[in-house]
């Protein structure tokens, strides 16, 4: 009402213009009020609905009814996904048997490729036992088709040996000593070897148990590999610590307060000096020597 005062105007103008407004305003006001429709029912509907909102908003923390309807929206989705969850379900059964069939076929494949390679795989292992000292040696692959498909397919494998003539052959973590184990494992890590797939391969001490000519062949046989792959061969016999292109020494020094292992190649004289300690101990004699000269020249 204040705006239609025009302090221009004089009083009596002026309150005669807010008179006039307030007639206006008055005329409107009886206007909405005949046109309004009293409905105690549907007021108690409003009513027990915002009742309902404000509770809700309480419930889940939202301090508006935009947060709140963002929630009615996810909760929507929930329940719409619970909802098919028999068809998704079926969806992912049948894509699992899809799946296992696949992988059945694959299995089936993988175990007709080992079959094939078990006869050569046997026929390398028992001539390099028979060249490392053990001529009557039986070496064979025992095979059955597991129940389930694991990472490597559906077959069971067992290595099963014999060293002797009329022994049948059992697997050999029952029957096999220390140094038939490393005549085994040689045998089967330079099959894997020539086959090409392997850049490098490294031998920790896989000549413990032999000695003497034993020693000397598997030494052949390692330095054979090393001519088509890198072999890193760790050792503590002369025969095969001399037949190696590099010769390193890994030693330990210790002070007062820790022990560190190092390190080093050795040079050509120095070698010689380490290969005789390895053939008499620490007292290295002028015979050592020429054993070890003579090692390392062959």
């Amino acid at each position: 009402i204040g705006g239609v005062f025009d302090k221009a105007l004089p009083l009596a103008a002026r309150l005669q213009s807010a008179l006039i407004e307030l007639r206006d305003i008055m005329g409107e006001t009886e206007s909405i009020a005949e046109s309004t429709e009293v409905n105690p029912a549907r007021l108690g509907e409003v009513g027990e609905r915002l009742g309902v909102i404000y509770m809700l908003q309480k419930k889940h923390s939202a301090p508006s009814i935009a947060q709140l309807l963002a929630l009615r929206d996810e909760f929507g989705q929930k329940i719409g996904f619970a909802d098919d969850i028999d068809e998704r379900l079926a969806a992912a059964r049948r894509e699992y048997e899809g799946l296992q069939a696949q992988a059945q076929a694959l299995a089936q494949q993988i175990t007709q490729t080992r079959a094939k390679v078990f006869p050569n795989i046997c026929a390398h292992v028992t001539s390099i036992l028979s060249d490392l000292g053990i001529p009557n040696a039986t070496f064979r692959v025992s095979h059955q088709l597991l129940e389930t498909l694991t990472p490597t397919g559906q077959d069971g494998i067992d290595f099963l040996f014999s060293a002797n003539k009329g022994v049948e052959a059992q697997n050999i973590v029952r029957v096999a000593s220390g140094g038939e184990i490393a005549r085994l494992m040689l045998s089967l890590k330079s099959l894997a070897a020539w086959t090409g797939e392997l850049p490098t391969i490294i031998f920790d001490e896989i000549d413990t148990g032999v000695s003497g000519g034993v020693a000397d062949k598997m030494g052949q046989i390692i330095e054979e590999l090393g001519k088509v792959i890198q072999v890193i061969n760790i050792t503590h016999l002369p025969q095969i610590a001399a037949k190696g292109s590099i010769h390193y020494l890994v030693y330990k020094t210790e002070t007062q307060d820790a022990a560190a292992t190092q390190i080093k190649k050795l040079l050509p004289e120095e070698r010689i000096t380490h290969i005789a300690e390895m053939l008499s101990g620490q007292k290295v004699t002028e015979a050592s020597i020429r054993n070890a000269k003579e090692l390392l020249q062959k």
